[in-house]
């Protein structure tokens, strides 16, 4: 017996079942956790991950600047310091460097595999495909096979300009659709143009493109961004557009 009295086998039998009530718990909550719905909106005051408020901390790093085996130095860096996502843009010209449908993903391009290794390490992603990236990359990042047709209009509703950027855009999309972060992905948020607002205001041509997001199946946030003045957020914003997965941001 034990100085309370209590034989030992009943003190044994008491631990153990407490042991195996709290193991209970313990994978109760896991199993809770596991199943409850991911989510990333934007909410009244801020953004809403899984339903908690969430402060973005972003840093740039562009997959198709970095050498493949340093990228998960790299965003370990960034997660040294205290960034919670990363964001890149994404080339059209590297990723279709001639007018057919052999998209280019092998190696320094495997954008999805540079997704993946961000989440491994911990952090989130935004992402900025084209058709424009800026960047102060060669030709706004547009594929140079692009000069060869007069009749070409850029960043407009022109035929075949939104032509070749669907071509592209379908199946850039299904490359990465499934690692948007609700579908269990560390993918917030997409860009849709970039800085358009300096640039145009045919508000018809933003709304096709992001028709393009969301007929791929894209759930998650997309955004724009654009100068701070007036004329540029007037310019480069679906001026109907507003919701928990719509975003509007400026650059300063």
């Amino acid at each position: 017996k034990t100085n309370t009295g209590m034989p030992i086998m009943r003190w044994r039998h008491l631990l153990l079942t407490v042991a195996a009530i709290a193991v209970l718990v313990s994978v109760s909550r896991a199993a809770e956790t596991a199943s409850a719905p991911r989510s990333f909106i934007v909410g009244p005051t801020s953004f809403l991950k899984d339903g908690k408020p969430f402060r973005i901390i972003s840093g740039s790093l562009h997959y198709f600047r970095v050498h493949p085996a340093l990228w998960r130095d790299r965003l370990l860096k960034f997660k040294a310091a205290g960034l919670n996502t990363v964001q890149t843009y994404v080339p059209w010209n590297l990723h279709q460097p001639k007018n057919d449908t052999n998209f280019n993903y092998e190696g320094i391009l495997d954008v999805r595999r540079f997704i993946q290794t961000a989440a491994e390490v911990g952090l989130l992603v935004t992402v900025r495909p084209p058709p424009y990236i800026c960047a102060e990359w060669e030709f706004g990042g547009f594929p140079g096979w692009f000069m060869t047709n007069p009749d070409i209009r850029f960043r407009t509703n022109e035929p075949i300009f939104m032509s070749a950027l669907k071509t592209f855009m379908d199946d850039f999309l299904q490359r990465v659709a499934d690692l948007q972060y609700h579908l269990g992905g560390p993918i917030i948020i997409f860009q849709i143009e970039n800085e358009y607002g300096t640039y145009g205001s045919d508000w018809d041509y933003l709304s096709a493109i992001q028709h393009i997001f969301l007929s791929n199946n894209i759930g998650t946030i997309l955004n724009t961004c654009n100068g701070d003045h007036d004329w540029q957020m007037v310019g480069g914003n679906i001026p109907q557009l507003f919701s928990q997965t719509y975003l509007r941001t400026i650059n300063f």
